[in-house]
């Protein structure tokens, strides 16, 4: 049997007292302030500086900077007890999209597709117009799966080709449900559906059902009773 121990020093809690943003041009530095949602007087948690950090690299992303770059250094003083952070951006271009390809649509129409896509072409790349396209595509419920993606992502360019590649369901199917309860008794149900009508998204489904109860699953004995004297 071992023991081990190991004594910690805690030291002085190191307070952060500012902020520094250093290569911001495009976004001013009280704006990043406050995207930075960071508290003076708090303690300087790494954690909170690394989310910090993501949020300003969102909001370039959001401006277009799809190649933004953001670090941070803290700056301690002598005792320890306080810290300047510092984050370095590295804007890079702000991405215009050159032009919008879509692949995968071996079915469905190119303009139906078209027609929810929310970027631009000649507007900037924005991660929110990248998402609201990807939401207004899956509701035409006829794909699988809908990825946007920068053509060459990563060979940082002032002008990109956005790619849309989408993996279409299969068009039709046909599903056989049978099934035996004492409400129903035995049940029997066939359902066609097209998801894809003439390459549109248009929806149509073709359900039939048959069902028969025998005498020993009527269960309530009031039915029964009217079913007898019927």
């Amino acid at each position: 049997r071992l023991s081990i121990r190991i004594p910690a020093k805690l030291g002085p809690r190191t307070t952060l007292y500012d902020l520094a943003f250093t290569g911001a041009r495009s976004i001013e530095e009280r704006q990043l302030a406050i995207v930075a949602d960071l508290a003076l007087g708090q303690p300087a948690n790494v954690l909170k500086l690394d989310e910090a950090r993501r949020r300003i690299v969102d909001a370039y992303k959001e401006e277009g900077f799809a190649y933004a770059d953001v670090k941070y250094t803290l700056d301690e003083s002598l005792d320890h007890t306080r810290a300047r952070a510092t984050f370095a951006i590295h804007e890079g271009d702000r991405v215009i999209v050159k032009r919008i390809v879509i692949r995968g649509n071996d079915v469905t129409n190119t303009n139906v597709i078209k027609r929810r896509v929310a970027l631009l072409v000649g507007e900037p790349y924005r991660t929110s117009l990248v998402r609201k396209t990807q939401e207004r595509i899956a509701t035409l419920n006829v794909f699988s799966s809908v990825d946007l993606a920068l053509e060459e992502a990563y060979v940082p360019q002032a002008e990109k080709t956005v790619i849309i590649t989408v993996v279409e369901h299969a068009s039709q199917y046909v599903e056989v449900r049978p099934g035996l309860s004492t409400g129903e008794g035995v049940r029997f149900a066939l359902e066609y559906g097209h998801r894809n009508l003439g390459g549109d998204a248009i929806a149509l489904s073709l359900r039939i059902q048959l069902s028969y109860i025998p005498d020993f699953l009527i269960l309530d004995p009031q039915v029964r009773e009217n079913y007898d004297r019927a």
